[in-house]
């Protein structure tokens, strides 16, 4: 299968890469470049905003697929085979490093071709497909709840743990193995996982806790806290 990938940004660069390791023949573009005139598939990877302007410029007949994760097929147009392949991952560049896709999930969706071809690439790329049949802005902010919205908490948490004197260099990797140990536990358990002060119903030291924070993360702590206990009562 040749796959051709449209836009070489975070994730297109990152895909390409993993595509080529699992032995595919892959071809990329980027914007100022003529496109590739044959592939057997079109992977869009570029901004939302671009992703119809990019399609419209496809041979008419040709598979074409987006990882806009917060929209359906519809965003390519009219076209007769169109769909959606978006890894439920996060892709911070392959300057970084290309994360490990294997057992992840990927969300896929589209005409039969289409549909087909998605789910071959997940497969290939070791990702598991899957579908959302209800709403997709409602995956998508899922997904950002638990990708930059969580990492924006953790980094807040390391700051705050710096404060307390721990280099701000020690303080990421000193916190992480009990997010990692928490997140484990919340996918197995639910919220008979949560624990902490707001979990024990100790106000006196959600106080002090409080007390020792900026306005900003002093507020986030308080709704956080009662969403920790809410969750605990079963609400």
């Amino acid at each position: 299968m040749r796959v051709a990938i449209l836009g070489m940004g975070r994730l297109g660069a990152s895909v390409a890469a993993a595509l080529e390791a699992a032995g595919l023949d892959v071809v990329t573009w980027k914007r100022g470049d003529p496109l590739p005139s044959e592939a057997d598939v079109y992977w869009i990877t570029v901004g939302d905003g671009s992703v119809g302007e990019v399609a419209a410029r496809l041979p008419a007949g040709a598979v074409a697929l987006h990882a806009a994760g917060a929209h359906g097929p519809e965003l390519l147009g009219d076209r007769p085979e169109r769909g959606v392949l978006h890894p439920l991952m996060t892709f911070p560049g392959v300057g970084v490093g290309v994360p490990q896709l294997r057992g992840v999930g990927a969300r896929v969706a589209g005409t039969p071709r289409a549909l087909a071809a998605a789910t071959t690439l997940a497969r290939r790329l070791g990702m598991v497909p899957f579908d959302v049949p209800g709403d997709t802005t409602a995956y998508h902010a899922a997904a950002s709840l638990a990708c930059g919205h969580l990492a924006a908490l953790f980094l807040d948490a390391s700051e705050v743990l710096s404060r307390a004197g721990v280099s701000p260099e020690d303080a990421p990797r000193l916190l992480l193995p009990l997010a990692t140990e928490s997140l484990r536990r919340a996918a197995a358990s639910g919220g008979a996982a949560l624990t902490g002060a707001a979990a024990r119903g100790d106000v006196a030291a959600e106080r002090r806790h409080e007390a020792v924070l900026t306005p900003e993360e002093a507020s986030i702590y308080a709704a956080l806290s009662e969403r920790i206990r809410r969750r605990r009562r079963g609400a």
